[in-house]
């Protein structure tokens, strides 16, 4: 039988994910001084995964911010962690 490998990719909203479950992400944004703003990115991202359906204006709507915003979450959501 053929094995096929599996590469994980982890992204930034999956490591961001991870510490948010743990409780070091407030950790981090505090002492990184990172901004306040990959908390709202990241509950766009967790409703887009929710509601893959939806565009880009209906999450924009959702949220009551601009599609600019909606755009940098799911770059977030996309982006590899180095």
């Amino acid at each position: 039988m053929r094995q096929i490998a599996f590469e994980y990719k982890m992204t930034i909203y999956n490591y961001l994910l991870n510490k948010k479950q743990s409780g070091e992400l407030s950790i981090l944004l505090r002492y990184l001084e990172l901004s306040p703003k990959f908390l709202q990115w990241m509950d766009i991202c967790e409703y887009h995964l929710r509601h893959p359906e939806k565009s880009q204006f209906q999450v924009a709507l959702h949220f009551n911010v601009n599609k600019k915003t909606i755009w940098r979450a799911y770059k977030l959501l996309n982006q590899s962690v180095r």
